[in-house]
This record gives C-alpha cells, sequence and structure tokens, in this order.
C-alpha cells in the first residue's frame, strides 16, 4: 500500500487494502473469542 500511494491514490490496489481489513476484522474478534474461552477453562 505504501509503495502503491506513491504513485497517487490510482496507484494503491484497493482489492489488497480490503483483503487486510477483512483479515483484521476478523483476527481481532476471533483472537478475544479465543482468549475468553481459555481464561474460562483456565479459572473454572
Amino acid at each position: 500500500m505504501g509503495m502503491g500511494f506513491r504513485k497517487g491514490v490510482r496507484g494503491i490496489e484497493w482489492g489488497t487494502v480490503r483483503h487486510i481489513a477483512l483479515a483484521w476484522l476478523v483476527t481481532l474478534p476471533a483472537a478475544g473469542v479465543m482468549a475468553t474461552g481459555a481464561y474460562w477453562m483456565l479459572t473454572r
């Protein structure tokens, strides 16, 4: 994204940006659910 931006907004591959954003939106809640499950199992 950084090198694409060097060429201007048209140089950015928006499909790649969308995939990165989607990955973060999936990863963070999934990590939270896993951490909650681990905490629940270890404190019972």
